[in-house]
């Protein structure tokens, strides 16, 4: 999955996220410390302390590489994803609420009950995309390519579907969704 552009990120959010980050780094690799001293009786032999070293080290570079990579953790600060790549991403029950979508790659993602709220997902790739329960309220979704989508049980109160491509789309027990609507949408190819 491409990295996620982070110059949407304010310096303030970045700085809080990365001391946050460095507060529990330094606690558990402390606490790691602290369980080798007490396993070796406060006298560790020298292997002992490099090899703990070696593991810290290790740690905080997993964990900081996660920390920077993870979508999740880059979907707490910024809210402009306009075509950027999620293909395949486990984005279940992430608030992305107002989020600038437009264009974005979801192909395949998992967003079961996530928060899409008022979100612009217009000419977003949503297709076989995990959308059970989705909260969809307000969304844009006006040429988004739903095929094969799964919809089932997702809030769709106000979205706008207009345009968007659904054929094979995978629809039921939708909140919002109007006669008309579901008419219309199984005209263009959806299931109920």
């Amino acid at each position: 999955m491409a990295l996620t552009n982070r110059r949407h990120i304010s310096l303030y959010e970045e700085a809080k996220a990365g001391l946050s980050s460095l507060i529990n780094q330094t606690a558990l690799v402390g606490a790691g410390f602290l369980f080798m001293l007490l396993v070796t009786g406060g006298n560790p032999p020298g292997f002992v302390v490099g090899f703990t070293v070696c593991l810290g080290i290790a740690f905080v570079a997993w964990n900081e590489k996660k920390r920077l990579t993870d979508p999740k953790q880059l979907l707490k600060f910024a809210k402009d994803f306009a075509s950027k790549d999620f293909a395949s991403a486990d984005l279940r029950g992430v608030n992305l609420r107002a989020a600038f979508l437009s264009g974005a790659n979801l192909r395949d993602a998992f967003l079961r009950n996530a928060n899409l709220s008022v979100a612009n997902l217009s000419g977003a790739d949503l297709r076989s995309a995990d959308l059970r329960g989705a909260i969809l309220s307000g969304a844009i979704l006006s040429g988004a390519n739903l095929s094969s989508a799964i919809l089932s049980s997702a809030i769709l109160r106000g979205a706008i579907l207009r345009g968007a491509i659904v054929e094979n789309a995978r629809f039921g027990f939708n909140e919002g969704l109007s006669q008309d609507m579901k008419v219309d949408l199984e005209e263009r190819g959806g299931n109920f």
